[in-house]
């Protein structure tokens, strides 16, 4: 396994640190008043989820479109601010009302 500065795809770097510190808060959430915990498990697994909206599929095509644009830019704006160290990442949930 490959450690992140190597890592190809933001799956081998969740998995890495799955691995490692699968627990250990990557991210708090503020939804109004309440915080949400995310761990490295629950971006890996959601990372699971994800990587299913961007197979083609009937009837969302509306999803499967915007989540296309979305990782399209990430990963445009990833490869121009590289040079400036700068790193780039989306994380998108699943579907939301």
């Amino acid at each position: 396994m490959r450690p992140p500065e190597h890592a190809a795809t933001l799956i081998e770097v969740l998995e890495y640190h799955v691995e490692r510190q699968p627990e250990r808060l990557c991210v708090l959430l503020y939804e109004g008043e309440t915080q949400i915990p995310i761990s490295y498990r629950d971006l890996w697994q959601g990372s699971l989820g994800f990587a299913s909206g961007l197979a083609a599929a009937g009837q969302i095509t509306s999803y499967v479109m915007t989540k296309h644009a979305v990782v399209g830019l990430s990963l445009a704006l990833r490869s121009e601010a590289a040079g400036h160290g700068v790193g780039v990442l989306a994380i998108c949930p699943t579907a939301v009302e």
